[in-house]
């Protein structure tokens, strides 16, 4: 919660200062998960802290907008993948199948949101030149933008299938048996 609002209301401030009337927040898609009632010891996965002061600086500086005649929009950043995509599953999925093996998805059952960086920045810069406009909305709303909704083992299946069109190259990608995954 310190880092995330490091200074907030001085920020607010300044910000209002130079004629700023609307914020934009970048949120996760594991706020969604988060109980804010108090859990167990050891009830709760590793990404449960991160996920909570995400939930509750976001509350917090939405509240603090509001006192400050600020509009707000909650920004869910889904899971992005594209150029410059640091080793996470398109990543691992391209360069197995570039090197001529078999990928395997070992949870394909889980749910993702997969977005392709490009329009995920498409969308985030449009939403940026809106709240700067004279007649922008200084409402408190969300904006959740999304593109590959669905298993992941589809995702896999329609991602390697364009990587053999652009490529000319045999992209295989097989199924594992749904493992337990405690992300939500």
């Amino acid at each position: 919660l310190r880092q995330n609002l490091f200074h907030v209301e001085d920020v607010l401030d300044r910000v209002r200062e130079l004629g700023c009337r609307h914020v934009l927040w970048t949120a996760s898609v594991f706020e969604d998960a988060v109980d804010l009632d108090c859990p167990e010891k050891g009830s709760r996965p590793v990404w449960y802290r991160y996920a909570l002061s995400k939930k509750l600086s976001g509350v917090i500086l939405k509240t603090l907008c509001a006192e400050n005649d600020l509009g707000f929009t909650r920004f869910v950043v889904t899971n992005p993948f594209g150029p410059l995509e640091d080793q996470k599953f398109c990543h691992h999925l391209a360069k197995t199948v570039l090197s001529g093996a078999t990928f395997c998805v070992k949870t394909p059952l889980y749910h993702r949101d997969m977005i392709h960086v490009q329009n995920l920045a498409e969308v985030y810069r449009n939403q940026v030149r809106e709240s700067l406009t004279e007649k922008a909305d200084l409402g408190l709303y969300e904006i959740r933008p999304s593109e590959y909704a669905g298993e992941l083992g589809c995702f896999a299946e329609t991602f390697s299938h364009e990587i053999s069109l652009r490529l000319g190259i045999d992209a295989y990608v097989e199924q594992a048996e749904n493992l337990h995954d405690e992300e939500p």
